[in-house]
């Protein structure tokens, strides 16, 4: 289950998020399945990705998965999702940032 909270004051500190470290090599895939992502493309072989084995500016391509303790997030194709620096994947379609510019 997930719960969100959100809260509007003042506090007397000023609160330190852990950071998330950066990994020296690029992320490799743990393993690669079969998997069902896109009604268009069908089933398409994808790299699946142990998310505890990420750090901070890696970006991964879909289609891909990946496999966190509380979650999956699946990446279909034309997605890309890269870890800032207190963890959070941030997911962009390809079209985007087509889009942004326009």
């Amino acid at each position: 289950l997930t719960y969100r909270v959100r809260a509007i004051g003042r506090l007397k500190i000023r609160p330190r998020l852990p950071e998330h470290a950066a990994n020296p090599s690029a992320p490799a895939p743990s393993s690669t399945r079969e998997v069902f992502l896109d009604p268009r493309r069908g089933k398409e072989a994808a790299e699946i990705y142990d998310y505890r084995d990420l750090g901070a500016g890696d970006e991964i391509a879909g289609p891909a998965v990946i496999e966190a303790p509380t979650t999956t997030v699946a990446l279909p194709f034309g997605t890309t999702a890269k870890v800032d620096r207190l963890g959070n994947l941030a997911i962009r379609f390809a079209d985007a940032d087509s889009k942004e510019k326009n």
